[in-house]
């Protein structure tokens, strides 16, 4: 599986890597050269909006064409006429002047000049081999993002999210605004876990951040109802030492602190994964909620 998974993440890559290569040469043909059709290292593409070449090349097929003045009777060449783009046969050269023909045509086109071909079709893609590609790219990549799912929202997702809490809870500590219970609590969780925020979140800990933030959203909502039954989904750990960090005398204080200060501090708490600090503020937060909030039995 983790063989799969590096083939499938490089695989990936690569995709991402020339579709960003695709789109910003053709930009560059058709925005900044002003052509009519895009150049991509000598080749370009057509979608047969006719079926004068049924049988070879069918309507909305994609012919891939080799950008070229190199050709002889007998190659399927794309030139454009009066503004249009035809794809058909050559039948003969005479110098400067080609003679073309659909395939499923009875008469022979006008002649055209040499400077009026773009290229000689190489490639040709039947409409629905287009669908199966796209399908493929589709696929490879949701296999991709499932595989890779938890990575994928903690490096693009849940990372700016997790840069906003780092500032608006830990780089604040000095501003006004925030009790000397708090300050001097954060402290003192920052040196249990040695100043060391974590930049990425483990799953685990994101659901906890979702289950505080979902909290906090019903009780501004005022939804006490989903609120009681989800307040006691979370287990408590037994810790029967004293915390060094939340004391007797922390509690008794945390106890008279309004229920903002729980969630500044299990925001912090869930920026160190410390399971500790989170634990005993939870269980004292969900108290409160009950208390006042929530005419429920506490488990």
């Amino acid at each position: 599986m983790k063989i799969l998974q590096k083939i499938l993440e490089y695989l990936s890559k690569i995709l991402i890597f020339e579709l960003i290569v695709l789109c910003i040469l053709a930009f560059i043909s058709t925005v900044v050269l002003h052509k009519d059709y895009v150049n991509i290292g000598g080749y370009t593409f057509f979608i047969v909006a006719s079926g004068s070449m049924s049988g070879t090349v069918d309507v909305n097929d994609m012919v891939i064409v080799k950008i070229t003045d190199d050709f002889q009777v007998g190659d399927i060449v794309t030139y454009q006429a009066d503004g249009y783009f035809v794809t058909h046969r050559i039948i003969s050269i005479n110098k400067d002047q080609i003679i073309t023909k659909g395939d499923s045509n009875n008469t022979e086109d006008d002649p055209i000049g040499r400077d009026k071909i773009i290229g000689k079709v190489v490639a040709i893609f039947p409409f629905m081999a287009i669908f199966e590609i796209l399908g493929a790219i589709i696929l490879i990549s949701i296999i991709v993002v499932v595989f890779n799912f938890e990575t994928i929202f903690r490096k693009f997702i849940f990372r700016k999210d997790l840069s906003k809490l780092k500032t608006r809870e830990i780089d604040r500590l000095d501003q006004e605004g925030y009790s000397e219970f708090i300050k001097e609590t954060l402290v003192n969780m920052r040196k249990r876990n040695n100043n060391k925020v974590k930049e990425t979140l483990s799953k685990n800990w994101i659901t906890r951040l979702r289950y505080v933030t979902k909290i906090n959203e019903l009780l501004r909502m005022g939804k006490y109802d989903v609120l009681k039954e989800l307040l006691n989904s979370y287990e408590v750990e037994n810790f029967e030492e004293e915390d060094p960090v939340f004391t007797l005398a922390v509690v008794e204080k945390l106890k008279r602190e309004p229920i903002s200060t729980y969630t500044i501090l299990l925001l912090n708490a869930i920026l160190y994964e410390d399971r500790e600090s989170f634990d005993i503020v939870f269980m004292f937060f969900r108290n409160k909620l009950i208390k006042e909030y929530c005419d429920i039995e506490i488990i």
